[in-house]
């Protein structure tokens, strides 16, 4: 039984362990816009907007999308001039064209409403972005190169931190300027935690009660949790004599991560400071693995060592916090 429950410790760490990967890098997307001489809106949306600084995929996608302009605009009827177009392309691939539902847009200013027109869409895909470009009419904004105005965006990109970033610009007569009004950060604020909680446990075949208090930093990484770490103490009331109640005491320190919101996992390690009666031996410590559904609610499988490897036993606990 000790070496099954053993063995089912160490699958579940490593399947924590392969998951971290996975739930670090979810996507939480920047954004940089450009308005271009007043007539096109390019949207790059990303991870992290330093991708973008390594520009050969997204140079080689625009000057795709360059040629593909050129070449639709030749041909008569592959862009309209009364239905909006929808075009599609994927770096290397072909490109698809379809038409979209005619819808006008319009834009108000005070007491004045402007109809936009008919807007064409393009959508582009490259290595590690996503590129969206609308204009009026495709067809009028051949002259434009999309290669040059990227070249001129990339050195006025802020050095990027762990906060979420959304940034605008205008882009006209060679010259970028950063709409700052517009720009949104958010994300950053790492928090300082501290935390009560009562918990039960199943050690030696006997049910142990417990008192926890928690001191943790939690980090983020553009507005989602990215790492949490903390010290905890479990003060554990063992019930099992009628005539006393011993008191043992461990402290951990441990490590969380999230896995899907509002899930996480983590491990914990901890050793026994403070002692009564004889359910713990003289300097034990524990390992164990951190299940939490939510923030309040967390399960963990231990193991306990009362000084040699061989000698170890299991553990679970399930903890609510306040």
């Amino acid at each position: 039984m000790k070496n099954l429950f053993l063995k089912a410790i160490c699958l579940i760490g490593f399947i924590s362990v392969s998951q971290i990967s996975e739930a670090q890098n979810e996507k939480v997307l920047d954004s940089v816009t450009v308005y271009i001489n007043n007539q096109v809106e390019v949207l790059f949306e990303m991870k992290d907007y330093n991708l973008l600084r390594d520009s050969v995929d997204v140079l080689q996608t625009l000057k795709e999308f360059e040629e593909s302009l050129q070449f639709l605009s030749v041909l008569k009827g592959e862009l309209n001039s009364d239905k909006a177009d929808l075009l599609t392309l994927n770096t290397g691939s072909k490109l698809t064209s379809e038409v979209l539902p005619s819808k006008n847009i319009f834009l108000r200013n005070g007491d004045t409403i402007t109809n936009t027109g008919i807007r064409d869409e393009a959508i582009l895909f490259s290595k590690n972005c996503i590129i969206k470009i609308s204009a009026g009419d495709f067809r009028e904004i051949t002259n434009i190169s999309f290669q040059d105005f990227f070249l001129k965006l990339l050195p006025e990109l802020p050095i990027k931190s762990r906060i979420s970033h959304t940034i605008f610009y205008h882009y006209q007569n060679d010259e970028m300027t950063s709409l700052e009004s517009k720009n949104v950060v958010k994300g950053g604020r790492d928090l300082l935690e501290i935390g009560v909680g009562a918990g039960a446990g199943l050690i030696k075949n006997e049910w142990v009660g417990d008192f926890s208090v928690k001191l943790g930093i939690t980090l983020f990484n553009r507005d989602k949790i990215w790492h949490k770490f903390f010290a905890s103490a479990n003060i554990l009331y063992d019930f099992s004599n009628s005539n006393k109640t011993n008191i043992n005491t461990f402290l951990n320190l441990g490590y969380e991560f999230p896995n899907s919101n509002p899930e996480t996992l983590g491990m914990e390690a901890g050793c026994l400071i403070s002692r009564q009666g004889n359910t713990f031996d003289k300097n034990t410590f524990r390992f164990g693995l951190i299940w939490s559904p939510s923030s309040s609610i967390s399960v963990s499988p231990q193991m306990y060592f009362p000084g040699k490897f061989k000698d170890a036993y299991p553990g679970i606990r399930i903890g609510f916090g306040f």
